[in-house]
């Protein structure tokens, strides 16, 4: 059985935005800046709408990320689920 490597998150450009913020709040993790740079990739102009992450970036992103407001809620929410979906 093949095994995914990458993880595709819809986040809609609001989601992107609380998610850069809530991670500037977050306490350090491993693989923060690897995060930031996926993110940073991603700008309003793209027309490819979701982020893709490795795997286990992602796994520490979501046990990670404070969810501050109902934007980072959402985003999160999408996150595991797209987890999950893996």
């Amino acid at each position: 059985m093949q095994q995914r490597e990458d993880v595709s998150v819809p986040w809609s450009w609001p989601e992107l935005v609380a998610v850069r913020e809530a991670i500037e709040l977050t306490p350090e993790f491993t693989g923060r800046e690897e995060v930031r740079a996926a993110l940073a990739a991603r700008s309003p102009a793209t027309q490819h709408r979701d982020v893709t992450l490795d795997v286990e970036l992602a796994e520490r992103l979501a046990a990670n990320l404070l969810a501050l407001d109902l934007q980072t809620v959402v985003a999160k929410s999408k996150l595991l689920r797209a987890l999950r979906e893996a």
